[in-house]
């Protein structure tokens, strides 16, 4: 599956928004790299996808007024990803996740 195909691009903002909302960090962390992205059909949709997180320095109240970290201050993980999409709704769900950092 092409990393910058459409499927994935979809991936990579339910995953943002998904890590987003887990985190507890005041700042937003964005993808920067995918890597392994995998589909197979069953009885629904299953991706499986790594990509790397980073931190954007964007506090998650204030996305419009970003600063950029300096690279001692930014937080970078490799997260591995297991999503399905079920049917009949086509919504995506996370099945499993683990992240490591970098």
């Amino acid at each position: 599956m092409p990393s910058r195909g459409k499927i994935v691009l979809n991936l990579v903002k339910f995953i943002e928004k998904s890590y987003n909302e887990e985190s507890q960090s005041l700042y937003w962390s964005t993808v920067t790299k995918v890597e392994k992205p995998s589909i197979q059909v069953t009885n629904g949709i299953e991706y499986q996808i790594t990509v790397v997180m980073e931190s954007t320095g964007c506090l998650k109240e204030d996305l419009k007024n970003c600063k950029t970290l300096s690279v001692d201050e930014m937080k970078v993980e490799t997260c591995h990803y297991y999503i399905k999409e079920q049917l009949p709704d086509f919504k995506l769900h996370i099945i499993d996740k683990a992240c490591e950092q970098m």
